[in-house]
Order: C-alpha cells, then sequence, then structure tokens
C-alpha cells in the first residue's frame, strides 16, 4: 500500500513578509497550478493512477484535488481533519510581529514545537492525533496494493511522517515539503496500522 502526501500549490499573499498561515485560506498562484500539475504527471511515473483522492476541505487543496481527479479519473472527497494546523490568534501575522509582541511565546512554540499552542489555536501533536484517526480509516477500507492520495498541508504531511518514522512531533521541521511536492508512506497495510495505533502519539 502506498499513501502519498502531497501539498497544495504556492498561495498568494499580500506581501513579501513571512507570515502564519495555517487555516487562513488564501488563493493559488498561477506558478501553484503549475506546480500540481508537475507533481501529478512525476506521481503517475512513479506510481501509477491513484486509487483514492481525499483533501483539505480548504480551497488551496481542493483547487489541486480538483486537478488530481480529472487526471487519474477519479472522484475526490474532502474532510477536515486534513486541515493545517489552527494557529488562533496568530492566523495572518507576520513573524516579526509575533517576535515583537509575544517575544516568550516565540520562543516557547519554537523549543516545544509539538505541544505549543498560540491562543485559540491547536498544537502539531492535536494535528498528528486528527491526521492518524482520519489515516487510520482509510487505509482499513482498503485492500491490497492500492495508491491513496492525500492532498494538504505541510504541518499534517510533516506530522504523518513523523508518525511514519517513530519521531516526536517536536521534531517535525525535520522534513522539507515544497509546495507541489510530495512525500510517501510504502507499507504492508497491517505495518501501516500497528504504527498509526501507536499509542505513544496519543
Amino acid at each position: 500500500m502506498k499513501l502519498i502526501l502531497m501539498r497544495h500549490g504556492s498561495i498568494r499573499l499580500p506581501d513579501e513578509e513571512k507570515r502564519y498561515i495555517g487555516q487562513t485560506d488564501r488563493p493559488v498562484t498561477q506558478k501553484g497550478q503549475a506546480e500540481i500539475a508537475d507533481g501529478l504527471q512525476r506521481m503517475e511515473r512513479q506510481f501509477g493512477r491513484a486509487d483514492e483522492i481525499w483533501s483539505s476541505d480548504l480551497g488551496r487543496c481542493v483547487e489541486a484535488a480538483e486537478c488530481a481527479a480529472e487526471y487519474f479519473g477519479v472522484p475526490y472527497q474532502t474532510d477536515r481533519r486534513l486541515r493545517e494546523i489552527d494557529l488562533g490568534e496568530w492566523e495572518g501575522k507576520t513573524f516579526r510581529d509575533i517576535r515583537r509582541e509575544f517575544p516568550e511565546e516565540y520562543r516557547m512554540r519554537g523549543e516545544h514545537l509539538g505541544t505549543y499552542h498560540p491562543p485559540g489555536g491547536e498544537n502539531f501533536r492535536q494535528v498528528m492525533m486528527r491526521a492518524v484517526q482520519f489515516t487510520k480509516e482509510r487505509v482499513q477500507c482498503l485492500q491490497g496494493e492500492k495508491v491513496l492520495l492525500f492532498i494538504t498541508h505541510a504541518g499534517v504531511i510533516r506530522t504523518l511522517c513523523c508518525c511514519r518514522d517513530g519521531r516526536n512531533p517536536d521534531e517535525l521541521l525535520h522534513y522539507r515539503i515544497g509546495y507541489g511536492e510530495y512525500m510517501v508512506w510504502e507499507a504492508e497495510r497491517a505495518d501501516m496500522m500497528e504504527r498509526l495505533k501507536d499509542q505513544g502519539y496519543h
């Protein structure tokens, strides 16, 4: 079984400053559309046709899912558990503003990425829990050599890679995933389920 974790394409931001963009939806750029098209072509050459396509319900992922559905001839479905992390009161703010206004909180999040949550938001351990719950449901439903495609966000992809590799979510920045790129979890169904049900992640 192959689980392909694909990130949406590049998004349009109000300026060049780095911002906290979690569940705030932003439009995809023309470059982002090209990134998805290129990624789908690479994916097909590597793995063939996707058997099932699931997407975050945020627009930047739905746009990519629509492209994937047309490309592979497979309908897509959405699930909120594939959404990016909810950054609460930090949503849309620049890194510079947060460093200036909340220096201690900014430091704490950097040191405890898996467990720190901004006011009104969630942490990456919570993201992992909902992503793992959803993935277990889908893997349980599939049999044989299937290709399961999730179109989602960097935070979700990184937490699932932590689960795959037995890492703590504090280590999620170990993984680099660009716009329109994907990571692969390939394993026997039973082995994948065993990793997903590891109680250390709950």
